[in-house]
């Protein structure tokens, strides 16, 4: 984060941190003591005033500690609800949801496809069954 070309990038990311840990419920020190650090480097990245970053152990860590998306976390792109795992269960929904309409699509093109004819040979007139006079 440190080769951004302007200091935004710390602010996004400072305040996208700020925001999870609000919405989690989660305090300076709990997200410490999930990540494996002390509050006062928690305090830290969320200054204003003096920030710091987070090390890139510790950063790889913070979206599995608030049950986010790394990426949102990093880029403010995408939700920050949207974890790998809850993504690739929408995807796989939208395939189930297309797989359906697909074959739907299918049987509609084969009952298309079936000769119209009439059953009464087209002359109009109904022929007498089997074995009737």
């Amino acid at each position: 984060m440190t080769n951004a070309p302007d200091g935004d990038v710390l602010a996004g990311f400072r305040d996208r941190l700020r925001l999870a840990m609000s919405i989690r419920g989660v305090t300076q020190t709990e997200l410490g003591k999930r990540i494996g650090v002390r509050q006062a480097t928690v305090s830290q990245w969320l200054s204003r005033t003096n920030p710091s970053e987070p090390k890139a152990d510790q950063l790889l860590r913070l979206p599995e500690a608030l049950g986010i998306n790394g990426h949102w976390l990093l880029t403010g792109r995408g939700s920050m609800d949207d974890t790998p795992g809850e993504v690739e269960a929408k995807l796989e929904a939208i395939r189930r949801i297309l797989d359906v309409d697909a074959a739907r699509a299918a049987g509609q093109q084969r009952r298309s496809e079936q000769p119209r004819g009439r059953p009464d040979g087209g002359n109009g007139r109904i022929s007498p069954g089997p074995g009737t006079v």
